[in-house]
């Protein structure tokens, strides 16, 4: 029995599946996609997916990143498909669609950009379609495999390639940052019986204390969320040492100069993902991981980051 593996209507003459040491990779060959019966839109040659997600991590892993593995490693010759959409719900503390927009800027490849409702009435007939990973939940069905985003080594490699020209030493950014989410647990505030309020919600008192900590010792409190991807780059390529809370910012790591300091602070035991492998794809560097659960005071926190902090 063949898998359906696509939202839409589909059909294809073949389906190659290379294995990696990453993710496998799906290539679809003469797929016909969208409303039979609707205007046809021929794609000749090899297309891989981008397209806008409501997480800046997923979207530069599995989107852009998987794109310019894809097209550096395998086939010089792929294009984009850029499907535009606003079908996902977008946090608006993290404002990704600036980061997309940002990055669409900086592709000046041959690709192609269509919306996704364009599927309804239009059938795009596509010599070779190429899926890296099954977040891409526009055009995929939820069958598709649940593949390990850590073991990505290539992928990063190729994300902070790409982003090189931002990478530039400036004496103006501090050398200690630490990265703030406040933001996160105040627009997480009142819903406590969800699945992003349990991994991600911190109690104000424990993100006073932590931030408390590493102001008196020199760090500068950022907020990511808004902030242009260039300038993000540029502050964790300038920084000597970061600090946070762990979270997605923690993926910025790979921007940093060899041997920088990093001090990441887990507050439960639900949420660890491990952004220190993301890392040490690209740079060498010194990594603290502190774990700051059932701390029930301002100042149980503060005085464990006192009695740990390297």
């Amino acid at each position: 029995m063949e898998i359906n593996f696509f939202q839409h209507n589909n059909s294809y003459d073949s389906l190659q599946i290379l294995e990696n040491d990453m993710t496998p990779i799906y290539v679809f060959k003469n797929l016909k996609l969208g409303n039979f019966s609707g205007e046809k839109v021929y794609l000749p040659g090899t297309y891989m997916v981008i397209t806008p997600t409501p997480h800046y991590f997923h979207f530069l892993k599995e989107y852009l990143g998987s794109y310019l593995y894809y097209k550096n490693n395998h086939n010089k010759n792929t294009k984009y498909l850029w499907l535009d959409h606003d079908q996902y719900y977008f946090r608006p503390y993290q404002q990704i669609k600036e980061v997309v927009k940002e990055t669409f800027n900086l592709l000046d490849d041959d690709g192609f950009v269509t919306k996704i409702e364009d599927f309804a009435d239009k059938l795009f007939i596509i010599d070779e379609l190429v899926i890296m990973f099954e977040g891409q939940k526009m055009i995929l069905r939820d069958i598709v495999p649940h593949f390990n985003y850590q073991n990505t080594p290539e992928i990063n490699k190729e994300i902070v390639s790409f982003f090189k020209q931002y990478q530039v030493q400036d004496n103006e950014y501090p050398e200690k940052i630490f990265i703030s989410r406040k933001i996160v647990s105040k627009a997480l505030e009142g819903k406590e019986g969800s699945q992003e309020y349990k991994y991600r919600y911190v109690p104000e008192y424990i993100e006073n204390a932590i931030e408390d900590f590493f102001i008196e010792k020199g760090f500068k409190i950022i907020e990511l969320s808004g902030m242009p991807i260039k300038e993000q780059i540029k502050l964790f390529y300038n920084a000597k040492e970061v600090a946070g809370i762990l979270g997605t910012g923690f993926f910025n790591g790979m921007f940093c100069k060899n041997m920088t300091k990093f001090i990441a602070i887990r507050t439960n035991d639900i949420y660890n993902y491990g952004f220190s492998d993301d890392i040490s794809a690209v740079i060498d560097f010194d990594y603290q991981d502190i774990n700051l659960n059932n701390r029930e005071s301002y100042k149980s926190v503060y005085d464990e980051l006192l009695s740990r902090v390297l």
